[in-house]
């Protein structure tokens, strides 16, 4: 799929993980927001690193297992 303005995919971590794969479905470098849980409130961080791992799909990495959120724009 090529990448058309407005397109963003809004991935869901509920398992606390090192590591979430994220499939974007758009071609493109994509930018990522990330928003873990901390004590039930959603917080912007910066992960040890955002990787495109493939055409359409980021693997994004942390120093520590989290949950939250993370949008692919």
């Amino acid at each position: 799929m090529s990448y058309k303005p407005g397109h963003s995919v809004l991935h869901t971590q509920t398992t606390a993980s090192n590591t979430w794969v994220v499939d974007y479905r758009f071609d493109g470098y994509p930018v990522v927001d990330v928003l873990i849980d901390v004590n039930g409130v959603k917080t912007k961080i910066l992960p040890a690193s955002v990787t495109r791992t493939s055409t359409g799909t980021v693997t994004i990495t942390f120093t520590s297992p989290q949950t939250g959120v993370a949008r692919v724009i």
